[in-house]
């Protein structure tokens, strides 16, 4: 019987290792698929503003992307981008306090970062389209 309890606990310990190595990998695997990127910010990277527009509403015209969907996709990009600086924000100006603060002294200690473009949405004229990945993903 105590032979039968030794096989027993390394049969558990080896699954408990094995379990564990199963894990770390999946986390790594996730970790290295980079996330897709949604497609008004594909458009701005990959559209250039005097392109044709790539939508599809009514017949085909010789509206630029500029004239048709770009200001709709930056409005989009810069709601994103405000709900990121307020989750962000959210997070660091009250997670773990003991005593609750008013929103405005929270307001006070830590502004609200001002929305950011990237530099290919504000000055389009002075990139080349399509952006690179790694500069769209920066």
């Amino acid at each position: 019987m105590n032979g039968f309890a030794i096989v027993l606990g390394a049969l558990l310990f080896v699954a408990g290792v094995l379990l564990l190595v199963l894990i770390l990998n999946l986390i790594e695997r996730r970790a290295a698929k980079p996330r897709p990127l949604k497609p008004h910010f594909l458009r701005l990277g990959q559209i250039a503003p005097d392109d044709a527009c790539p939508c599809k509403q009514g017949k085909a015209s010789s509206r630029t992307y500029a004239q048709c969907c770009r200001p709709g996709d930056i409005k989009k990009l810069e709601r994103d981008i405000r709900e990121f600086l307020w989750r962000r924000w959210a997070r660091r100006s009250y997670g773990g306090r003991r005593r609750m603060k008013t929103l405005r002294q929270r307001l006070e200690e830590f502004p609200i970062p001002d929305v950011v473009f990237p530099a290919w949405v504000t000055h389009p004229e002075d990139h080349v389209f399509p952006v690179s990945e790694t500069l769209l993903r920066a």
